[in-house]
């Protein structure tokens, strides 16, 4: 099932994930589901919010 997260305005975003040309891995969360979703948060990431209400997605610092 793709992960979806809801945010304070009660609007709903897919996690994506896409593969660059050098092989990096980038995520990122938009309003409507692609065939890149994802199913959970990679780890070393967490799921952030925005004052605005947007969804963002950021590497944990250790």
């Amino acid at each position: 099932m793709t992960f979806r997260y809801v945010n304070k305005k009660n609007l709903v975003y897919f996690l994506h994930e896409i593969i660059k040309e050098n092989g990096e891995k980038e995520y990122f969360f938009s309003r409507q589901p692609q065939k890149n979703n994802l199913d959970k948060i990679p780890d070393g990431y967490k799921v952030m919010e925005e004052a605005n209400g947007k969804v963002i997605i950021k590497k944990i610092n250790s």
